[in-house]
């Protein structure tokens, strides 16, 4: 329980100076180190990270992403997650909109010209409310 709660700090630290990248990282870990609480031994960190937050997130939300649907929770451990630790930061086809209310959990596969998967800030928030139930 320590763990998590230290991790929301580290994160919340971070997300109060910009650093996006490395907040959602921390929030993403606080969340596995949660559902390793939970969920049992048997199952790889995606799976249990995938599981809890299904738990918690009644709503079943996909986006497009790269010619392929996929669910929410994938989008973060797969493409936040894996990619801020394995590729040292996000996708550059990812960014957080700036046009989001503060609690305004949205995201949008965006079109021409870019083809960005645009995601709110406010999914930092959630990910940290996921975190501590």
């Amino acid at each position: 329980m320590v763990y998590v709660e230290s991790r929301i700090e580290d994160a919340m630290v971070l997300w109060r100076a910009g650093r996006e990248d490395g907040a959602f990282l921390l929030a993403i870990i606080a969340v596995i180190s949660r559902a390793r609480q939970e969920l049992p031994n048997s199952m790889g960190d995606g799976e249990r990270f995938r599981r809890y937050v299904e738990s918690r997130f009644a709503p079943r939300i996909s986006v497009e992403y790269r010619g392929r649907l996929w669910p929410i929770e994938q989008i973060f451990y797969k493409w936040f997650r894996c990619e801020i630790v394995h590729a040292g930061g996000l996708p550059i086809d990812i960014e957080l909109m700036t046009d989001a209310a503060a609690d305004e959990l949205r995201v949008r596969a965006g079109g021409a010209p870019d083809y960005k998967l645009l995601v709110s800030p406010a999914w930092f928030h959630q990910l940290v409310a996921w975190a501590q139930t």
